[in-house]
């Protein structure tokens, strides 16, 4: 379910705000070509973070086919920054273009805060749930941050349907994170390395049963 502007879901994207700000990049892939009607492409397959807290968050592009009801073919996450489509460009060498994106990548985070998270929403039954706390995965339409030089930049996901190009598709970014939720409606958002610690931590061990 996507989670409307109201005090849950200002308090949900306030925590992941938080949590997000001041975060850098330490992984990322992508797929880059060139083609005479796309002309130069570059869609990031996944990009990883960490936060001030040293928590790893990532980033996947997700979606379906709605005519199909099918996982996408193609599918990633596109960067714009200040409304234009982010391209190393056509001029660099094809084995400089892993460091250029790293550079400007690492330069866009330096100090970036989240200013909006549209589309936020989570699953209507949690995928975990014990000792009064529930967690539902994450996932957005678009994230889009501030520089520390005051111009914004936006990730939004985008896909093709295998079969027919011109299908209508559902896209999302998925974030490796969870909410949670615990008994009081109180909410955090936490890594999927805390959300696998706290599911090892419930199971008993063998010479427990």
């Amino acid at each position: 379910m996507t989670i409307e502007s109201d005090d849950e879901g200002k308090e949900i994207r306030r925590e992941i705000a938080t949590s997000l700000c001041g975060s850098s990049i330490i992984d990322f892939s992508y797929e880059y070509d060139f083609t005479q009607t796309r002309g130069v492409r570059l869609w990031f397959d996944m990009i990883r973070l960490r936060t001030p807290a040293g928590i790893p968050i990532t980033l996947d592009g997700g979606g379906i086919c709605i005519e199909d009801q099918d996982p996408l073919g193609e599918r990633g996450i596109n960067l714009s920054i200040r409304g234009n489509a982010y391209s190393p460009g056509p001029e660099v060498p094809i084995a400089k273009i892993e460091d250029v994106i790293r550079r400007d990548l690492v330069t866009l985070f330096d100090g970036a805060e989240i200013i909006s998270i549209d589309g936020l929403g989570f699953g209507d039954d949690p995928v975990y749930e014990r000792d009064g706390a529930s967690f539902y995965p994450l996932k957005t339409e678009t994230i889009t941050f501030r520089n520390h030089d005051g111009f914004s930049f936006l990730f939004r996901p985008e896909g093709f349907c295998r079969r027919n190009p011109t299908h209508r598709t559902k896209v999302w970014i998925a974030l490796d994170a969870y909410l949670m939720v615990d008994f009081e409606g109180a909410c955090a958002f936490v890594s999927g390395a805390f959300f696998s610690e706290f599911q090892k931590r419930s199971i008993p061990d063998q010479e427990d049963r």
